[in-house]
């Protein structure tokens, strides 16, 4: 005996319900006023768009058939919160066909995520439940259009025993799927505060509409690279996530920060008393210090250069942390640079433009096998001078 779904395509926010599985069907009891209601309400109110979901396929076996009917949930893809469920092929749960490895979809047809297929006999009083696993792996805002991917086939024996326990008859079960499908989802579009533009936010002086933005939720941490231009308020941590080419600019106030940056000419300015650590990124970084704060430059990957500039007539007081072979430091427009090591014990570094002491240096968690004795001061093609690891 076959039972067979709900409606052939609910709308989207109606859903159905297993209430059994027999000869490898799903039984289903639909449901719709209520999470319709809801569903379509918060879209009324909040911007929409149609995504491309691609789900990776695994079967799965086990011999408890509840474990093989999970909840419905959302996961985070690059930036998208998108149903994870059992991807929609009729006649069979598993898509084996063309026609089902590409598809418009019909929404949230099923609030699992895995579904049993079949079952075979696998010892006696013993049924194994064949199934698959949807898990949400990439996002496309256009419709794929990639071949198809090869079939993936399980193939396992069915055994039928008598009461002592001898088999009596045998048969073979083969399922395939495709090993990932792709299903269209409309997904609410999430407030946002910054672009890949160019955009001007002031967290002191924020403007009505970047109000709202994060009245509902945007991120107010992330930057996504483009040519900034932001003002810190108060105390934050702040990613530009600049790229190659972009030029991104940071300024802080009183408040104490974390700043990273990213891939792009980037440049911080503190005029502040607070303490920042600021994460050096991969492109062309500028640290200009015009406040008494206290200043940390974290380097992380290889060969990563930071000009430093202040304003201030007192020494740049600065710690350096992760500092290693490659990395440099610029001292924009100083020349003549000597170092003097003050304690090996602190590893700091004492640095002087001529007889003027420019800078004191707190060297920490140096990276590789390097300490104090391989800085070396040098001239750079402008005149100034790096002090740079070697």
């Amino acid at each position: 005996m076959n039972f067979e779904y709900g409606p052939a395509d609910p709308a989207v926010g109606e859903f159905t319900y297993p209430i059994g599985v027999m000869s490898g069907r799903a039984s289903s009891v639909y449901f719709g006023a209520g999470a319709a209601f809801g569903l379509h309400f918060w879209w009324a109110i909040m911007p929409s768009a149609t995504i491309w979901v691609r789900y990776d396929l695994s079967f799965v076996e086990t011999t408890d058939q509840s474990a093989s009917q999970e909840a419905l949930y959302y996961t985070d893809i690059k930036g998208y919160h998108v149903l994870v469920y059992a991807p929609y092929a009729d006649p069979y749960y598993l898509p084996d066909t063309p026609g089902e490895f590409i598809e418009y979809g019909h929404g949230p047809y099923f609030n699992l995520s895995m579904l049993s297929y079949a079952f075979y006999g696998s010892a006696p009083n013993t049924f194994t439940f064949i199934g698959y696993k949807a898990t949400a792996t990439d996002v496309s805002l256009t419709q794929p259009t990639e071949a198809l991917p090869a079939l993936q086939t399980l193939t396992r024996t069915s055994y039928t025993f008598d009461s002592s326990g001898h088999v009596i008859s045998q048969y073979d079960l083969s399922v395939s799927a495709y090993d990932h499908v792709w299903r269209a989802q409309t997904v609410v579009i999430p407030p946002t505060l910054f672009t890949s533009g160019a955009d001007v936010v002031d967290f002191g002086q924020l403007k009505p509409d970047q109000q709202q933005a994060i009245s509902e939720g945007a991120d107010i941490t992330q930057g996504l690279g483009g040519n900034d231009v932001v003002t810190l308020a108060g105390s934050q941590s702040f990613t530009t996530g600049s790229k190659t080419g972009d030029t991104y600019t940071v300024n802080g106030g009183s408040g104490s920060y974390n700043i990273t940056l990213g891939a792009g000419s980037d440049t911080v300015t503190l005029t502040g008393a607070g303490s920042t650590t600021i994460s050096v990124g991969t492109g062309a970084d500028t640290v200009l210090l015009n406040g008494s704060g206290a200043t940390t430059l974290k380097f992380g990957a290889a060969n990563e250069s930071v000009k430093v500039w202040s304003s201030q007539s007192a020494p740049i007081a600065m710690t350096i942390d992760g500092f290693g072979l490659g990395d440099t430091l610029d001292f924009s427009g100083l020349s003549n640079l000597t170092l003097t090591a003050v304690t090996s014990s602190t590893q700091e570094v004492d640095v002087y433009s001529g007889k003027t002491i420019v800078a004191r240096l707190n060297f920490v968690n140096f990276s590789g096998a390097v300490d104090t004795t391989f800085l070396e001061p040098l001239n750079d093609a402008a005149g100034g001078a790096i002090a740079e690891s070697w």
